[in-house]
């Protein structure tokens, strides 16, 4: 997994960043992305190289800048997952993984 770090000099609202959002989702290397709207920053977690990642995002004429691209693991909140299982009125249970760690946790409604 690597992580590029962008300057989008013109990212400075929720706009932007849904532009970019709709620009990069789509693209199957991208698996996460990270954005700092006052900052101006934004870094996308992906495969692969990073230039048609930087080309889609040029498009957008925002004032970009690769500031560098690292070698990085998927960000904690990317990698934990859950579900609710056996739901039943009133009661379940939410199982959450995380890696190899497995947690179930069973719950009550009122």
């Amino acid at each position: 997994m690597k992580k590029s770090t962008f300057i989008i000099t013109k990212m400075d609202c929720p706009s932007e960043e849904q532009m970019i959002r709709m620009k990069l989702e789509p693209l199957s290397q991208v698996k996460h992305l990270e954005f700092d709207i006052p900052a101006r920053k934004l870094e996308v977690f992906h495969q692969d190289e990073v230039l048609p990642i930087q080309n889609t995002i040029s498009e957008l004429n925002l004032s970009d800048q690769l500031q560098g691209t690292s070698e990085a693991e998927m960000p904690l909140a990317e990698r934990l997952t859950y579900t609710i299982e056996d739901k039943r009125e009133g009661s379940g249970a939410i199982r959450m993984s995380w890696e190899e760690l497995s947690v179930s946790l069973p719950f009550k409604t009122d």
